[in-house]
């Protein structure tokens, strides 16, 4: 069965994902209408084009607030690789095995619109997610251990541009849109969307410190050949 997300409410999962995380109703968003992305606009003066388009088209998919704080760290983890821009072939995300066709197909069509996605999409997801981890993340059974890894490890998903985690954040957005829909449980949409969250901010603020450790050894051979 085809699900057409762009239809289908998210009432449900909003109500699980905010006991799930423990967030007091008044801390959710409960208009099903998603988020403002003027509420982003700040974060993103001097973002390249294909960030603002790409966020225009997240905001649509939840007004759950952590939805909203993994967009923000979304943004983060972009701003910390230097708001690349362009389609870097070495930045593309691997497909694996288990990338779900819906994703493949909107990849190639250019991005466009919500795509209508099967029932099965959730259950995919995670097989895919779970292929591109740190093999230090992963436990038994397909289950993620929150444990940062050496930075080497993040090769797989240390993606920056439209073709990094991008793909798999706005796939993810698609499943949020359509959970009540999907054979997985909203109790495994909540771990993927804290999971996901979670190696976001892990990711930036590694990325953060290489940057800085560059720069300082820049200025550092500037004032050795001054001096």
């Amino acid at each position: 069965m085809d699900v057409d997300v762009s239809t289908t409410t998210v009432d449900e999962v909003i109500t699980s994902i905010t006991t799930a995380t423990h967030l007091s109703p008044s801390s959710a968003i409960k208009r099903p209408t998603g988020l403002d992305f003027t509420g982003f606009a700040p974060a993103l003066t001097d973002a390249p084009k294909w960030l603002n388009d790409a966020v225009k088209h997240l905001c649509p998919l939840s007004p759950n607030s952590e939805w909203k704080e993994i967009i923000t760290r979304f943004i983060e983890f972009e701003r910390s690789l230097g708001f690349l821009d362009g389609k870097i072939p070495t930045n593309m995300l691997a497909p694996g095995k288990h990338r779900p066709k819906e994703v493949g197909v909107w990849i190639k069509a250019g991005h466009p619109n919500i795509p209508a996605i099967k029932s099965s999409f959730g259950a995919q997801w995670r097989l895919w997610y779970h292929e591109l981890q740190p093999e230090s993340c992963k436990a038994n059974e397909g289950h993620l251990e929150c444990i940062p890894p050496p930075d080497g490890e993040w090769t797989e998903l240390w993606k920056g541009t439209i073709n990094g985690v991008y793909s798999l954040l706005a796939s993810l957005g698609w499943w949020l849109k359509s959970a009540d829909a999907c054979t997985v449980s909203n109790d495994e949409l909540a771990s993927a969307l804290t999971d996901f969250s979670w190696a976001l901010d892990t990711m930036t603020r590694a990325s953060s410190a290489k940057r800085a450790s560059s720069e300082s050894a820049v200025r550092a051979g500037k004032k050795a050949r001054i001096a």
